[in-house]
């Protein structure tokens, strides 16, 4: 068993009209949830945070994540700030070998 974490990156210019664009998606590996609970401490400390939420066929829905919100800049390219949503889900995963 271990953990994944699936980053969808979007963002869009601060003042801007534009809808939110991804511009990456990540998924991240750990052995622990001790180490999922570390690498998000250390990645969105500061950061607002809203559940994320799915609707389900008969009209429920279902609490499936966080949308972290935050200010960026890249310093790299001395670019304007711009507005990121990280939207995160977190997986327990069971791996069972299978020979086919």
């Amino acid at each position: 068993m271990y953990y994944q974490i699936q980053i969808t990156k979007t963002s869009k210019g601060i003042g801007k009209k534009e809808n939110y664009q991804i511009f990456d998606d990540v998924m991240e590996e750990f052995k622990t949830k001790e180490d999922v609970e570390n690498y998000l401490k250390d990645n969105y400390r500061k950061c607002k945070k809203q559940k994320m939420y799915v609707d389900n066929k008969d009209g429920t829905i279902n609490h499936i994540g966080y949308v972290y919100c935050f200010r960026n800049k890249d310093i790299s390219h001395n670019s304007d700030w711009w507005l990121q949503q990280d939207w995160v889900t977190v997986y327990q995963v069971n791996r069972k070998r299978v020979i086919i």
